[in-house]
């Protein structure tokens, strides 16, 4: 429900303003970067009646401001496509792919500390792609989040989306929820997957969402 919604979008907002002020203590961040992380955080709590066309260029930078204090320390490859104007609710998109690249900085961050221990020398990247994709005649647009972390097990690929499920220990993780995301994929006539990515061999998810809906 509308409320449902509302307490999950704050506990994800909550769990990201953590990491960030984290991040805080040892980087000094310019006014432009705490006003676009300001704005960010408010679009995300704000509850939408009805969606409205946006860049989802934009949504994306702001997802990736507001994961800073996650994946600050890794190398964020993005590639925008020059057409990104798509019809949605704002909020939500933004609170999906939020949590989508939190995850991938989580992921990463796990791989980091484990190579640690080895002695091993890992740098973590994240690679993020927008593009036009047309699903069954449909024009649209597809955002691709990829990571060199150790990837989705087969096991997991197949109940990743289910409600409740978590593969993160209580206390953790943004609050959202992968199946939630899914949820919202859906409502916007979208889906959401995961598989490996070919190239940096860790996990894969790609949200494709149609251009135009009905308002």
């Amino acid at each position: 429900g509308d409320d449902e919604e509302t307490i999950n979008a704050w506990n994800q907002i909550r769990s990201e303003i953590d990491s960030i002020l984290g991040s805080l203590i040892n980087a000094n961040l310019s006014h432009v970067r705490l006003k676009d992380l300001s704005l960010g955080l408010r679009t995300q709590a704000r509850k939408e009646m009805e969606k409205t066309s946006v860049n989802l260029h934009d949504i994306i930078h702001e997802a990736i401001t507001i994961t800073r204090g996650k994946i600050g320390q890794f190398d964020i490859e993005y590639e925008p496509d020059e057409v990104s104007k798509i019809t949605c609710y704002r909020s939500k998109i933004s609170q999906v792919l939020t949590n989508i690249i939190a995850n991938a900085g989580d992921a990463l961050q796990e791989k980091n500390d484990k190579n640690k221990i080895k002695g091993k020398h890992f740098k973590g990247k994240i690679s993020i792609l927008l593009e036009k994709k047309k699903v069954s005649e449909i024009d649209g647009l597809i955002v691709v989040i990829a990571d060199n972390g150790y990837g989705v097990s087969d096991v997991l690929k197949e109940k990743i989306f289910d409600q409740f499920y978590t593969s993160k220990p209580a206390g953790k993780g943004t609050g959202l929820g992968l199946s939630m995301c899914n949820d919202i994929a859906k409502e916007h006539g979208g889906t959401l997957s995961v598989s490996d990515d070919p190239l940096l061999e860790g996990a894969r998810f790609e949200l494709w969402l149609p251009l135009n809906q009905s308002p």
